[in-house]
């Protein structure tokens, strides 16, 4: 995924969450709407999506067996979603929390 456009990698991301269960999809969406929100303030609480990629991917996207180079892999596409989660999961994503998104 490293070397295609944004916009292959936000297809490529959508085929996959297509593949999953309902459930499932919208509680990553819940998640990645709050790390993507979190990230937006970051001016005030200092976490921007490269810094929530790293804290979070380990939780997220997690193997015992994962190497160092898989897990800044996991980081990336984490930071990469946190960055583009309205193009992922659609610009309705912000009602997901009311009228003001801004926690």
């Amino acid at each position: 995924m490293e070397k295609s456009s944004d916009r292959q990698k936000i297809e490529k991301i959508k085929r996959l969450l297509d593949q999953l269960p309902r459930a499932n999809v919208v509680l990553i969406r819940y998640v990645f709407l709050v790390l993507s929100n979190i990230a937006e303030l970051s001016a005030a609480n200092e976490m921007d999506a490269l810094h929530l990629g790293v804290c979070m991917a380990p939780s997220i996207i997690w193997h015992p067996s994962a190497s160092r180079e898989e897990m800044t892999s996991a980081e990336k596409l984490v930071e990469f979603v946190i960055k583009n989660c309205r193009n992922i999961f659609g610009g309705h994503v912000t009602a997901l929390f009311g009228e003001s998104s801004g926690i």
